[in-house]
């Protein structure tokens, strides 16, 4: 394996890495997890870009971690968007969720470790699914992405936000199903 691929496997073990330590400690406090998230999402951007510019200027193709995941680019390019999108979410969602708990009260100020929890689980498993090479894996985690974003649209646990959230996953189980 040549020292760029290398180099990808590393930065895509790291960015996996980094979203799975982040939802551990999202479980300490809402603090930590603000923090973790924020960290692992500026991470995870930038190790992102440094896996898309490797394969995309070496038109590098290769199996990884037992050829479950897959460097190419079209991989890539699906890196660079979920990393953009995360990232700004990331950023946006901390303002945002503070506003909810000292403004409106309508979010209990400790259960905004789970938000970052279901959050850092949905960047990564939309990482593994734009890099799945399999497509069982593949398959898993976008039912696992659709899990995790139904607990981010239901959070609020209001009537309607729990509406949202069933026909969100009945309209994408049918969708992949």
């Amino acid at each position: 394996m040549a020292m760029e691929t290398l180099m990808a496997v590393y930065l895509v073990e790291f960015i996996l890495g980094v979203y799975i330590a982040a939802m551990a400690l999202s479980l300490i406090n809402y603090l930590v997890g603000e923090v973790a998230t924020l960290l692992a999402t500026i991470a995870g951007f930038m190790a992102s870009m440094g896996v898309a510019y490797i394969v995309l200027s070496r038109g590098i193709v290769e199996p990884i971690l037992g050829g479950f995941l897959l460097l190419d680019p079209l991989g890539a390019w699906g890196l660079i968007a979920v990393s953009i999108v995360g990232l700004m979410s990331a950023i946006y969602s901390i303002g945002y969720m503070r506003s909810e708990v000292k403004i409106e009260s309508a979010v209990g100020i400790e259960k905004l470790r789970w938000y970052y929890l279901f959050f850092n689980a949905t960047m990564l498993t939309m990482v593994l699914s734009v890099l799945s090479n399999n497509i069982i894996l593949l398959w898993a985690a976008v039912e696992a992405t659709t899990l995790a974003t139904a607990f981010l649209v239901g959070f609020h646990e209001t009537t309607t936000a729990l509406e949202a959230a069933w026909k969100y996953v009945v309209i994408c189980g049918v969708g992949v199903g």
